[in-house]
């Protein structure tokens, strides 16, 4: 699903469609403190992200600004922050599709990037649409696809597909 069709579906009243400033209710619960955690912890390398979750279809679109603090080289996003997003938002998106919807780890994950992520030449700062659905869930797994989008051109920049499972005794 694309951005665009996305937040379009999202301004309508459906009610599977819900609409939050961040990828999990309370980040404090999520996070442990490691080396890579403070990138994504908001209001601190970026604002959080408004994030749309359809939870029928168990999907997730996030709209994430972006800083030159995550670049690899000038004005182009870091590889690896482009695919800790797309797992990110690709984990939320199997939440919801799996039996307790409350924690999703990543299996496996495997991304192809198409196309530089250009952050804004002018500042620095660039916008991203990062989208996620699930394909299939059975049981405690769940099959995903992601990618991360121009929110101007709607081009896919990254693709991934990946394995979530939930922990068993959660």
């Amino acid at each position: 699903m694309d951005a665009a069709l996305f937040t379009a579906a999202a301004t309508s009243a459906s009610p599977s469609i819900t609409s939050m400033r961040n990828i999990v209710p309370s980040r404090a619960v999520y996070l442990s403190p490691t080396p890579f955690s403070s990138h994504l912890i908001p209001n601190t390398s970026f604002p959080p992200p408004l994030v749309y979750i359809d939870t029928t279809q168990g999907a997730v679109v996030a709209l994430y600004v972006l800083g030159p603090q995550l670049a690899g080289h000038p004005n182009i996003l870091h590889g690896g922050a482009s695919a800790a997003l797309v797992d990110e938002v690709m984990g939320r998106a199997a939440v919801e599709r799996l039996p307790a919807r409350k924690v999703a780890v990543t299996v496996t994950l495997e991304v192809t990037y198409k196309a530089p992520v250009l952050l804004d030449a002018e500042g620095g700062w660039g916008v991203v649409a990062i989208c996620a659905h699930v394909q299939t869930a059975a049981g405690r797994v769940a099959q995903v696809v992601g990618s991360v989008e121009n929110v101007k051109t709607g081009q896919k920049l990254v693709e991934a597909r990946g394995t979530f499972v939930e922990p068993r005794g959660l």
